[in-house]
């Protein structure tokens, strides 16, 4: 069995809003509910609406440490959660992100959008790199991600992508399975992979 990781503080990416289904405010609720379970912090993007207003309430609800990370101009707007137990005000989205890495054991993407899928690809690019090592966790509620999973599947078979790489990315649908998978990952990034990759411009 995999040595088991030390995650203490979670990464939460996840919609501006709630989605078609309430299932999701279901899973983020239940999500937190695990973590909470397992004595782990969360950090997010600080937002008040859709599934980070109900991961926000639900950690609270439950007394758990939640630090939100926003960009100064979100300040002036109506989005950002007035009860977190920390906030932290930066320069830019690129700043957010770089501060919520830096700060999480590991992340959890939700059903979410274009933000969310950023936050996700920016994590899975620099764990690819060897830039950071945390578990990626996908919560897959109503196969939400499927669609996502086919697509990097379909990369590693046209070659732009290593099949060793997604073993950075786990997914369940259910929550407690989820965090199962990413305290057990089984993932090295590749020693040299890119030096090797130009070599032999092959993967």
């Amino acid at each position: 069995m995999n040595e088991k990781k030390d995650i203490r503080i979670v990464a939460i990416f996840c919609g501006s809003s709630a989605g078609a289904d309430k299932v999701y405010a279901e899973g983020a609720e239940e999500l937190i509910r695990v973590l909470h379970k397992n004595n782990v912090s969360i950090i997010t993007g600080a937002g008040c609406t859709g599934l980070m207003g109900i991961v926000a309430e639900e950690a609270l609800r439950l007394k758990m440490h939640i630090t939100g990370v926003v960009p100064s101009f979100f300040m002036s707007e109506n989005v950002v959660h007035k009860g977190l137990s920390e906030l932290i005000v930066t320069d830019s989205m690129a700043t957010r992100k770089t501060t919520i890495l830096e700060k999480a054991d590991a992340c959890i993407a939700l059903p979410g959008g274009f933000g969310t899928f950023d936050e996700l690809f920016e994590v899975a690019t620099a764990v690819q790199l060897g830039l950071q090592m945390k578990p990626i966790g996908l919560l897959n509620t109503k196969n939400y991600y499927n669609p996502l999973l086919e697509m990097l599947q379909n990369a590693v078979k046209e070659k732009f992508v290593r099949e060793d790489h997604l073993k950075a990315i786990v997914s369940d649908v259910n929550p407690e399975a989820l965090f199962d998978k990413m305290l057990h990952i089984d993932y090295q990034a590749p020693a040299n992979w890119i030096e090797k990759l130009i070599e032999r411009n092959s993967f």
